[in-house]
């Protein structure tokens, strides 16, 4: 491999290093950890793994996870430094970071109140998403984290929309609840994993949306 070959590669492998060392560990991964003198960290050997062996998800998923992940996705910075008309949160002004896309920003947080009150509806055991856990979502097939994946992808294709197409923003959570129906029930019926009894308790759910 050529040094003009070997010089970007290594750039983009000391980014997504730097990208990892951003999240922390689990609560598995912390009682996992014996070492005494080190703090625990995440086991990224296991976590990539999640991602790569992940059987019950559309590749496209597993995408977003990957790119969230090692802070790859297209964000608001990266567009502002091509487009100074892209880039920007329509609603607060401000660069549309990853985190501030899909939860930090007033309208996700309003779409996140419809799904986690749906949600706790619906499962006794439901917890709200914790943005620090997306990158161990793909662990294990749970349809709690299925519908949470399928609206995570609803808000980054809308905000994709915005971003190249200047999608509307008037009904920008509306627009974003509909996504993640279609969405939600398309992957909760491709799912080979689940049992009927947790298919029929997300359908319901659906049919409220």
């Amino acid at each position: 491999m050529s040094r003009h070959v070997r010089a970007p590669c290594l750039l983009h492998l000391a980014k997504t290093l730097n990208a990892l060392e951003k999240w922390p560990p689990s609560k598995e991964e912390i009682k996992a950890h014996k070492d005494k003198d080190s703090d625990p960290t995440p086991n990224w050997a296991v976590r990539m793994k999640y991602n790569t062996n992940c059987t019950f998800l559309d590749p496209k998923y597993r995408q977003l996870i990957y790119y969230v992940t090692t802070n790859t996705i297209i964000v608001g910075l990266r567009l502002l430094r091509s487009n100074p008309n892209l880039g920007l949160c329509p609603f607060c002004n401000i660069p549309a970071s990853s985190k501030h896309m899909f939860i930090e920003c007033p309208k996700s947080k309003e779409v996140w109140d419809i799904i986690d009150q749906l949600g706790n509806s619906h499962w006794g055991d439901y917890t709200a998403l914790n943005y620090d856990f997306i990158p161990i979502m793909l662990k294990e097939y749970d349809p709690i984290k299925l519908y949470q994946i399928s609206a995570l992808w609803a808000i980054w294709t809308t905000w994709c929309s915005f971003f190249y197409d200047q999608h509307p923003i008037d009904n920008w959570v509306n627009d974003i609840i509909c996504a993640f129906r279609d969405q939600f029930i398309l992957e909760i019926l491709n799912s080979l994993h689940a049992s009927e009894d947790k298919i029929i308790g997300s359908l319901e759910v659906l049919e409220i949306i």
